[in-house]
Formats: C-alpha cells, sequence, structure tokens
C-alpha cells in the first residue's frame, strides 16, 4: 500500500534526480520551491515541476524536522510517527 510519505519520498527522488540531470545544485532548488511554492525553482525536464506539485509540502516538511530529531526522540519527548504529526501556532499573534 502506498502512503503519502512514500509517494513523497518517490517524488522527490525523482524531482531530485532530474535536477542533478540538469547540472542544477537539487538540494538548495528543492529548499527554494518547498520555502516559496515557485515552481520555476524546479526544472520540466522529466517532469519534475509536475511532481514537486504532487507533493504535499507541509507533510514534507514536517516529515523532515521529525526526522531531523529522530536521534535526539528522547531529548525531544518522543513525538508520533512521520506523517501524523499536529502542529499549533506558539503565539496566536504571529
Amino acid at each position: 500500500m502506498r502512503t503519502m510519505e512514500n509517494e513523497n519520498r518517490e517524488y522527490i527522488l525523482r524531482v531530485y534526480g532530474a535536477l542533478q540531470e540538469k547540472g542544477y545544485n537539487a538540494v538548495g532548488q528543492i529548499v527554494g520551491y518547498l520555502l516559496t511554492e515557485d515552481p520555476t525553482y524546479i526544472t520540466n525536464h522529466l517532469d519534475a515541476r509536475r511532481l514537486i506539485r504532487k507533493i504535499d509540502r507541509y507533510g514534507l516538511l514536517a516529515d523532515i524536522v521529525a526526522n531531523y530529531f529522530d536521534d535526539t526522540e528522547e531529548h525531544v519527548g518522543g513525538g508520533a510517527p512521520a506523517g501524523q504529526h499536529q502542529f499549533e501556532r506558539s503565539d496566536a499573534s504571529l
């Protein structure tokens, strides 16, 4: 069974490969897209621009942050499995 996390991973790997093939800094281009949602950060090569738009940006960012802390879970109090995070704003005035 395909999960959203698996689909995000598949799509992001394909986008990464397309960017590398074209000689771009793939990490920088993907970060630019994730921060701005501007599709011009992503090449059309190998249909990468269409694929990146299928990705749930919020879910992907949540998974990235959760995976970043996986090695230190005991220090941050554990958490939900990847892809199952719920977030609240810490300051409603933001």
